[in-house]
């Protein structure tokens, strides 16, 4: 944890501290449930988005945006 923090405090994170931090997330067994929270997020987004009176186009853009957010 105060690795992370200390990471996530400096004023230039680096592709290796990225790397650092996926590891610790990962090992800590974090990473599963972080994925489970994705994918109920993304189902509400769909199911809320699937509600919304809007035209086509744009449920298809507000979809890809939230995909690309999750990067699922």
């Amino acid at each position: 944890k105060l690795n992370i923090k200390k990471i996530l405090s400096k004023k230039r994170i680096t592709k290796n501290d990225l790397l650092k931090i996926r590891k610790i997330v990962s090992s800590s067994g974090a990473l599963t449930s972080i994925e489970e929270i994705i994918k109920k997020l993304t189902k509400k987004a769909k199911d809320i988005s699937s509600k919304l009176k809007m035209k086509k186009k744009y449920k298809v853009a507000l979809e890809e945006c939230y995909k690309r957010l999750l990067k699922i």
